[in-house]
C-alpha cells in the first residue's frame, strides 16, 4: 500500500509502517501528536528541533536515529530543509495511520 498527500507519502511493506515526511524550508511544523506503540524517526536530510511531552528534547542533524515510546506526546520543527521517517511495525501495533 502507498499514499501520498501534502508532503507526505505513506508506505507499508513487509508489515513495516514507513511515512516520510518532507519539510521543504525551514520553520515547518509537525504538529504534537502521540502514538500508541514505540516507534522510531530517521533523520536523513537536514535539522530538526523536537519536544517531547512539552519539553525540549534538543537539535537533531541528520543522519540520526530517534526512538520515541509510546505514549510521549512529540512535535518537530524543521531548523532547515528535512526529511523525516516514522518507522512502526504494523503486524505488532496493529495500526496504519493514515495522517498525523
Amino acid at each position: 500500500m502507498r499514499i501520498d498527500h501534502d508532503g507526505w507519502q505513506i508506505t507499508v511493506c513487509d508489515d513495516l509502517f514507513i511515512k516520510q515526511m518532507v519539510l521543504e524550508k525551514t520553520g515547518i511544523e509537525v504538529p504534537q501528536h502521540v502514538h500508541k506503540y514505540n516507534h522510531a524517526t530517521l533523520l536523513t536530510l537536514g535539522m530538526v528541533r523536537i519536544w517531547r511531552d512539552g519539553e525540549l528534547w534538543g537539535d537533531f542533524r541528520a543522519p540520526h536515529i530517534l526512538e520515541i515510546q509510546a505514549g510521549i506526546a512529540h512535535r518537530f520543527v524543521s531548523l532547515t530543509p528535512a526529511v523525516l521517517y516514522c518507522i512502526h511495525n504494523v503486524a505488532r501495533t496493529g495500526e496504519v495511520e493514515l495522517k498525523g
